[in-house]
């Protein structure tokens, strides 16, 4: 028997409500949320932008790109581009809005200032939204009234703007826009798109709730060790009515292992996402990947793992050949192990990540017995050489590589130096990242690592690992 995705092919139904008495269903997001949330049309503008640079060769004026909030306010308003200004060239936004400057003007170092200049005509009165995000600070100027700011505090959110979504009330017409945006390390690049939003009275009701439902069936839930769920950040997620909560403390709640079967029951079974916003917008139609845009869409995966598929996944020895060895193993279902130790016997109860304290450093054997494994395990008498792997992530196939160039060396022991994976918290990142390309690797030598920021002093790292010295 396989794993098995429980919510695949399955059709999703939406409701949205502030009274939980609400209980209809719809099968568009869009219809269920017409009263409720905020509906936004994009206008797909064709936004031509003009783009200005301040001349590189000026010490002084390098200097006033590098601290924009000193020196940008007072000029705008003056005039629709600054003369100390150079135009560069004209270049039309991608369809999501999207213009990068790095191709046009180069990479820069951090804190460097473009103008980028447009018009753009809507046919009639009414309330817009326009979406918007960028690399680093930046500050908009609508018909010579400044409408986002974020110069003096670099990345992140307007006071003025909830979010990244501009409310303005504007005017049919041609209107005038400036855009004042500053690289930062990760690129030069800024994303703008026009929204009209079609119900604006939504936007003064107080918060609801946003579900998305999907159902099952199953004939039993007998064969199923147990359950392993990934979704989205921001969303909780219930099984039949009960929540899903990770048995290991300290985990990502969109991102849960182990989950017990027995929250499933013969017949159909119900599965939801649910989220309380006072912000969702709906976008009409579906339009997905604008930056800034914040939206519903489902997106969840729920494994159910037989228990013949149950395999250690990681393991870790520690202080092996000193008087308190450990070994420590992590499984992919909660389970019961065993180990034997020169021919002795030992057991641990069902759980995720076993400690298993040995009597003795092992001399002669060491097994491993999993329900779906059996795993003998190298003795290690006396260490004489080992292979240093450095900040693995994010490449795992790289580091498959590496793991299967590992055997021909033949060390006695494999030693991680932080950065095991992008994010420490989110489970699903140790499988894809770590425990699946390291899988021959991590169940044939010992193994030692010491934490990285990346891996966010995750439980789940010392309780494979231990602490550090």
């Amino acid at each position: 028997m396989s794993v098995r995705d429980l919510l695949a092919g399955g059709r999703w139904q939406y409701r949205v409500y502030r009274q939980p008495s609400q209980d209809r269903w719809y099968s568009s997001l869009l219809d269920a949320a017409a009263e409720y949330l905020p509906v936004l049309e994009p206008l797909r503008l064709p936004w031509l932008w003009e783009i200005f640079l301040l001349p590189n060769q000026d010490p002084d004026l390098q200097e006033q790109v590098n601290r924009p909030e000193q020196w940008l306010r007072p000029i705008l308003p003056l005039a629709p581009v600054p003369e100390t200004f150079i135009h560069v060239t004209e270049v039309n936004a991608d369809r999501r809005g999207k213009v990068d400057l790095v191709p046009i003007l180069g990479r820069p170092p951090s804190g460097k200032g473009a103008l980028a200049r447009s018009q753009f005509f809507i046919s009639e009165a009414g309330e817009y939204h326009l979406i918007l995000s960028a690399d680093w600070a930046c500050q908009i100027w609508i018909d010579g009234r400044i409408v986002f700011d974020t110069l003096a505090t670099g990345n992140g959110k307007s006071a003025d703007c909830a979010g990244h979504h501009i409310c303005l009330g504007l005017e049919a017409g041609n209107h005038d826009i400036i855009i004042f945006v500053v690289s930062g390390s990760g690129g030069w690049a800024f994303t703008v798109d026009l929204f009209q939003c079609r119900n604006p009275q939504a936007w003064t009701h107080p918060p609801c709730i946003v579900e998305a439902r999907i159902q099952f069936s199953i004939d039993s839930p007998n064969p199923y060790q147990a359950l392993e769920y990934h979704g989205k950040p921001g969303y909780d997620a219930l099984i039949n009515g009960e929540p899903i909560l990770s048995p290991i403390a300290g985990l990502a709640p969109h991102s849960v292992p182990g989950i017990p079967a027995s929250m499933l029951h013969a017949g159909v079974n119900r599965f939801i996402l649910r989220k309380k916003r006072s912000d969702v917008i709906i976008e009409n139609p579906p339009f997905d990947e604008i930056t800034g845009l914040e939206f519903f869409l489902p997106h969840a995966k729920l494994y159910a793992i037989p228990s013949d598929q149950v395999k250690v996944t990681c393991i870790s020895s520690r202080h092996l050949s000193s008087n308190r060895p450990q070994l420590s193993c992590l499984t992919t279902a909660p389970c019961e192990l065993s180990l034997t130790v020169d021919g002795r016997w030992l057991q641990s109860p069902p759980a995720m990540i076993h400690t298993l304290k040995l009597p003795h450093p092992p001399r002669q054997s060491l097994r491993l017995q999993s329900p779906a494994q059996d795993i003998e395990l190298p003795v290690v008498s006396r260490a004489s050489s080992f292979i240093v792997i450095s900040d693995p992530s994010p490449n795992p196939h790289i580091l498959e590589q590496i793991a299967n160039l590992v055997p021909q060396h033949r060390p006695d022991f494999i030693i991680f130096l932080g950065d095991l994976v992008t994010h420490g918290r989110h489970f699903e990142c140790w499988q894809r990242e770590f425990f699946r390309p390291c899988a021959h690797l991590l169940q044939n030598y010992p193994t030692f690592a010491i934490p990285g920021n990346h891996d966010e002093d995750s439980p789940l790292f010392y309780k494979l690992f231990g602490q550090p010295p």
